[in-house]
């Protein structure tokens, strides 16, 4: 293992002859790098409000088996092969030795403030270490990968390990369904880690230290967390919300928004029946940008009664809205 960091000196965990629930336990001490995509509000899978029952509860999810997870920690050595051979080629051939971190890192001024490298690597272009940090995904999410993008989260997370190491370069190298390899090169962004830090801080201090939950933020996985913190209900218990309190107006534009919403639903609909109207029996429409097609479809009778409809979709660009007619 290389020197850890010139900058810094981070207290190291070591993990490797931990178990999978000393892990756990161990990751609810601070806030790695798979939580501050979510407590910033760009994790599409993860919320704040879960982060904050993981720390504070201990988050059950965590300990079922996730399939997805061991296949990309199985396929590391491979992506690492990839990865020295990707940055041979674009460095003049120069040939570099990709170590795996078997530490949690810390914060030298703040131990809740964590990292779990994939690994690093004396890089020359810097005369420092860099990381890198490899991740999988499949075809569907192929485009959070097109040209210059990056998943927001994955660039938080290397930002908050750069912030916790001292480094100043990141790179994410990544495998799409099994058939494309890149390699993302992230610089250090200060700015970003400033707010990442200011954000952390409140989250764990105001949050986490005093267990006060925050505000849900209308995902699937806060909606998860609300009814496994109160999975009962008690007997006979009634709340009574202030007569001016802000839940008064949040059920004013509840209702707002359902009235408004019932209205557009409807406003599709006719749309949706004028395009049929005028497709007729016609398999496919072309409107400017738009395709059309309206197609039998086929509910095999081992799943149902049989029975057979038109599939009405809407096509524009790459973007795809379904409509069952």
């Amino acid at each position: 293992m290389g020197t850890i960091t010139k900058e810094f000196a981070p207290k190291l965990i070591d993990i490797k002859n931990m178990t999978h629930e000393q892990w756990l336990e161990e990751r609810r001490k601070g806030i790695g790098g798979s939580d501050i995509g979510a407590i910033m509000g760009v994790n599409p899978y993860k919320s704040a409000l879960e982060v904050w029952y993981d720390k504070v509860k201990g988050n059950k999810e965590e300990e079922k088996e996730n399939i997805p997870a061991e296949v990309g920690l199985a396929l590391e050595e491979y992506l690492a092969t990839k990865f020295r051979q990707w940055f041979a080629k674009n460095n003049n051939g120069v040939d570099i030795a990709v170590e795996r971190v078997p530490y949690i890192l810390q914060h030298p001024d703040d131990s809740f403030k964590r990292a779990n490298l994939d690994g690093q690597f004396y890089d020359p272009t810097t005369l420092d270490y860099s990381i890198v940090e490899f991740k999988t995904t499949n075809e569907f999410g192929r485009k959070q990968w097109d040209e210059d993008e990056l998943p927001d989260s994955y660039y938080l997370q290397v930002q908050w390990y750069m912030a916790i190491t001292g480094y100043r370069k990141a790179y994410v190298a990544y495998l799409i369904g099994n058939r494309s390899f890149n390699v993302k090169e992230i610089p250090f962004n200060e700015e970003v880690v400033r707010n990442l830090m200011i954000t952390a801080e409140d989250f764990w201090n105001n949050y986490v230290l005093k267990q006060i939950p925050p505000a849900p933020d209308g995902s699937v996985s806060a909606g998860k967390i609300l009814d496994e913190l109160y999975n009962k209900e008690e007997e006979g218990k009634i709340t009574e919300f202030p007569p001016f309190g802000d839940e008064v107006e949040w059920l004013e534009k509840y209702n707002e928004l359902n009235t408004i919403k019932k209205e557009t639903e409807k406003e599709m609909e006719v749309i949706k029946q004028k395009i049929k109207a005028e497709m007729g029996d016609a398999e496919i429409a072309i409107a400017g940008r738009h395709k059309i097609t309206w197609k039998e479809q086929v509910r095999p009778a081992h799943m149902v009664k049989e029975s057979r409809f038109r599939m009405f979709k809407i096509y524009s660009k790459k973007e795809e809205v379904k409509n069952n007619g």
